[in-house]
């Protein structure tokens, strides 16, 4: 049978479809009973470049399986040649994505930060150089002032 798994890499399209197959042992002297279970997948994709622009995927995905065995004697079944029951059921969940990519107005916002950035770093540079003019000038002026009070 086909199933999907989700590829989140692909921007086109998330599902990428296989085959599965999936061995049970089945036999002639026991009934067995096998519910499979598929949930149910919602992959909504924002690809807008300015504006919201999404497209919603929906497909199943195999979930789980349940076995049962029935010892009961098949040859006083009211169908005797069933031997194996199979149910394909929704479990009723539903998995939701959302994925979005960066707008325009995302882009600019970073290059304006990164731009903001650099000033303040540029500032800061010269506040650092300030700091240290002052810092220098005053053991300048704490040398001459230690070497006047030293003489008198």
């Amino acid at each position: 049978y086909i199933d999907f798994a989700i590829n989140n890499n692909n921007s086109n399209d998330v599902k990428t479809a296989y085959i599965r197959t999936d061995r049970f042992m089945t036999s002639v002297s026991i009934f067995k009973r096998i519910w499979v279970y598929f949930d149910w997948i919602e992959y909504k994709t924002d690809r807008g470049i300015v504006f919201t622009r999404e497209r919603t995927e929906q497909f199943h995905q195999l979930s789980s399986f349940r076995y049962d065995i029935d010892l009961r004697d098949i040859y006083k079944n009211p169908v005797s040649s069933a031997f194996l029951n199979i149910s394909i059921l929704s479990s009723g969940k539903i998995t939701g994505y959302r994925r979005h990519f960066q707008k325009l107005q995302d882009y600019i916002a970073t290059i304006g930060g990164l731009i903001k950035k650099k000033d303040a770093s540029q500032k800061a540079t010269k506040n650092n150089e300030l700091i240290f003019k002052i810092e220098k000038n005053i053991g300048i002026s704490m040398h001459i002032f230690n070497m006047v009070h030293q003489k008198t």
